[in-house]
């Protein structure tokens, strides 16, 4: 929606440069470059903010685990992605998060032809939990990670339906 948009009125101010070179010559055009250069810096502050509101407003509710994992092969961003994660959950308010029962797991994949299992590694950060994935390709990595969100989902819905089912019923299962 957005992209379409910006195409819309990048395709107006090039038929608009085009139509002030013609009427008053090359000058006319440098004005409306020059306006059209700080509409578009504005334009572009307002919707990085913009962004960055709509990930507060979302993580504010968000009741389930992050998970962040290699999006190809060795993928070297999976710790500042998860960091990052971690902070928009904790800048937002996040009950749930600031109360320690949801958690950003990261989870990094490594290759390995004589062995298949995930070992936690780095226990003492409460907010991020951190695997090690040992497999042999990296489709078999999507599957594994697809495993341990499954495993850990039911016992973390089960954990925060026990502590509070009506809030549980009202905001997770939206009941009436």
């Amino acid at each position: 929606m957005i992209k379409k948009i910006e195409a819309i009125a990048l395709v107006l101010f090039l038929g608009g440069i085009v139509y002030t070179t013609t009427r008053w010559g090359i000058p006319g055009a440098v004005v409306l470059l020059g306006i059209g250069m700080v509409i578009w810096a504005m334009a572009q502050n307002w919707l990085k903010a913009w962004k960055r509101r709509e990930a507060l407003a979302n993580a504010a509710v968000q009741i389930d685990n992050s998970y962040i994992y290699s999006e190809e092969g060795e993928d070297c961003t999976v710790r500042s992605r998860a960091q990052a994660e971690a902070l928009l959950l904790g800048k937002s308010g996040n009950k749930e998060f600031l109360k320690g029962n949801i958690q950003v797991h990261a989870l990094y994949f490594r290759p390995s032809l004589t062995r298949e299992e995930m070992v936690e590694i780095n226990k003492e950060d409460k907010q991020i939990r951190s695997f090690l994935v040992f497999c042999e390709d990296y489709d078999r990595f999507l599957d594994m990670v697809q495993e341990h969100q499954d495993a850990v989902e039911a016992d973390h819905h089960i954990k925060i339906a026990k502590e509070d089912g009506n809030w549980y019923l009202d905001n997770a299962l939206k009941q009436d």
